[in-house]
């Protein structure tokens, strides 16, 4: 008897154990179900993964400043460069998924997965919307003996990239094997060290977006030969492309969008895919954007990670051919 007695307080016990788990629980994903429907009620945090300066940190800053008016939160930026861009989306990856971690994504994290298996993946993140698109142009000093982009033929080049391997070594090296040339590489910590010793006569050439060399291309200091665009860029007429130069290059461009950490709770992404997308579309972002020398170019989550595993073949392709893919 008083063995069944101990046996049935054990129950008792552990029945009141689970009950009380049970309700804790529940509380547990009260408290996360009304702080999602509250979200967001703090300051949100936005990594970018290039050096402060540069063209991806510019146009990234630009727009957080306008997503915050739709979020009704400040949002602060933090720069964790390095490693062509996967420091930081390592550390994104590794972040908190609550809302309050967002990052930029540029072509590079699809480069990185190529050079790298071990490199963060876009798998890794909820992809919540690309806000902007800018073709790459080849610049170079204005005082450059390459006039043209026909005088790049026979040349030998020291190029300024941002990463061995990234977008901006992709480009010029494709360009590179049409020509029959060979040019050598060094890598910069981001644009705007590379822009500064492009200046500097450090190196022959860099590839960048507009929106970081306008001015000196404006001021006479800079000079560009060619983009890599599909068709002639509207601000930049008279700017041939390669391929109507008769170049075979892949039209690669660079993009920037923006991703959290997987797992968001689908409450906050809504949110967060809501405000992206009004921001995309404000006119005053958008004329500061173009004041900026930037390219607006809105696509959804879902159309942009679309877009982003199509790259997936073209950018292995090009960096197989490079001899740099990892098997």
């Amino acid at each position: 008897m008083h063995g069944f007695t101990d046996l049935s307080a054990a129950r008792r016990t552990g029945h009141r154990a689970v009950v009380l788990l049970a309700a804790g629980s529940l509380l547990t994903l009260a408290a996360c179900s009304e702080d999602a429907e509250d979200y967001p009620t703090g300051s949100l945090e936005m990594m970018i993964p290039w050096t402060a300066g540069g063209g991806s940190d510019l146009s990234s800053r630009l727009f957080a400043s306008h997503l915050e008016d739709h979020l009704g939160v400040s949002i602060t930026p933090a720069n964790e460069p390095g490693a062509n861009g996967s420091l930081g989306w390592g550390s994104l990856a590794q972040d908190s998924n609550d809302g309050y971690n967002i990052g930029l994504l540029t072509y590079d994290v699809l480069s990185n997965e190529v050079l790298d298996p071990q490199a963060p993946a876009i798998e890794d993140f909820d992809i919540l919307g690309q806000y902007e698109e800018q073709a790459l142009f080849f610049y170079v000093r204005s005082d450059s003996e390459y006039e043209s982009a026909e005088d790049l033929e026979g040349s030998s080049l020291m190029i300024g990239t941002s990463g061995m391997g990234g977008i901006d070594h992709q480009a010029p090296a494709e360009l590179e094997g049409e020509l029959g040339v060979e040019w050598q590489y060094t890598p910069f910590d981001g644009h705007a060290d590379g822009l500064t010793n492009l200046l500097g006569g450090n190196i022959d050439a860099f590839v960048f977006t507009p929106n970081i060399a306008a001015e000196y291309v404006e001021s006479g200091d800079l000079r560009i030969l060619g983009t890599f665009a599909e068709e002639r860029v509207e601000e930049y007429p008279d700017v041939p492309t390669f391929a109507e130069l008769g170049y075979e290059v892949a039209p690669i461009a660079s993009f920037r969008g923006i991703a959290a950490p997987a797992g968001l709770d689908e409450d906050v992404r809504a949110t967060l895919v809501e405000a992206i997308a009004a921001t995309a579309e404000d006119e005053e972002y958008l004329e500061a954007a173009e004041q900026a020398g930037n390219t607006p170019f809105y696509r959804s989550g879902e159309d942009f990670e679309a877009y982003m595993n199509d790259l997936r073949p073209v950018i292995e392709g090009l960096l197989t051919d490079m001899g740099l893919a990892e098997n």
